[in-house]
């Protein structure tokens, strides 16, 4: 089990945790994949498709989501507001490879 502490919010127990990744580069995606692939306690979707994700969210729910800011389809902000409308309790983490 991981546990992260993200500044004053707590922290973060993965074990039994629902992730939702969200990405459009598809290297960065098999990343991910390994990483989770060692944390067999919580489960993980990945996936290219910001309306997946919402899909998915709204559906089963999750404890976190970790996006990607710049995407074609909806950028990581407009995914995390309409996140926080469905699923409000989701923390939600922001990733980018723009510099």
């Amino acid at each position: 089990m991981i546990t992260y502490r993200i500044l004053a919010k707590g922290p973060i127990e993965t074990d039994h945790a629902r992730f939702v990744i969200v990405d459009d580069n598809e290297a960065l995606l098999q990343v991910w994949r390994r990483v989770f692939s060692s944390e067999s306690n919580c489960a993980c979707l990945l996936t290219s498709s910001p309306t997946r994700a919402l899909q998915e969210i709204e559906v089963h729910g999750a404890d976190i989501l970790l996006t990607d800011f710049e995407m074609p389809e909806m950028n990581g902000a407009e995914l995390a507001t309409q996140v926080k409308l469905i699923s409000p309790e989701t923390r939600i983490f922001f990733t980018t490879g723009q510099v």
